[in-house]
């Protein structure tokens, strides 16, 4: 949300120093990067077809004996409200970037792991950035790799920011 807000401001800037502004168009989607245990949400901003910024969220539940600290979504540990459509006493849904650190030292533990989850993505989000859509469906599931991510789901996240700036020019 923070890039795609410095680039709105950048475009506003750009007004004020006599150039002509650039429209900008936002996309977002719910999507599944890699399997069926999270979702992520993606946003994309938009100029001309370039895309000049991106923005990956990604969900899931965590279980409350596994970690010692889960940052939860609003209203996510309220058994009276949006919490009590699931089992909220023993597991809520939060975000992986808000969760970075136990998700992170849990990737190192199970999976071996050498960078944090936000590192990735980050790598990811920075990837898509001056490409267009074009650019980013040549990019191939078994062999290409995104410099700066060690992310086994780089394709499917791609995918997500496709969708997404598919989305922005609807």
């Amino acid at each position: 949300m923070k890039k795609i807000i410095a680039f709105i401001t950048i475009s506003l800037l750009m007004i004020g120093c006599g150039k002509e502004p650039t429209e900008i168009k936002i996309g977002t989607i719910e999507y599944a990067p890699h399997g069926n245990r999270s979702f992520s949400v993606t946003s994309v901003a938009m100029s001309d077809d370039k895309i000049v910024g991106v923005t990956i969220e990604e969900y899931q539940f965590w279980k409350y004996e596994s970690y010692d600290e889960v940052v939860c979504v609003p209203n996510g540990k309220d058994v009276e409200g949006f919490g009590g459509n699931y089992d909220s006493s023993t597991k809520c849904l939060g975000s992986k970037r808000a969760n970075n650190d136990v998700y992170s030292a849990k990737m190192t533990d199970i999976a071996g792991a050498t960078q944090e989850w936000i590192e990735s993505i980050k790598a990811i989000e920075d990837y898509a950035v001056d490409k267009t859509i074009s650019e980013l469906k040549e990019f191939k599931e078994d062999t290409d790799t995104i410099a700066g991510s060690t992310l086994t789901g780089n394709y499917g996240y791609l995918q997500s920011v496709i969708a997404a700036a598919e989305a922005a020019g609807e």
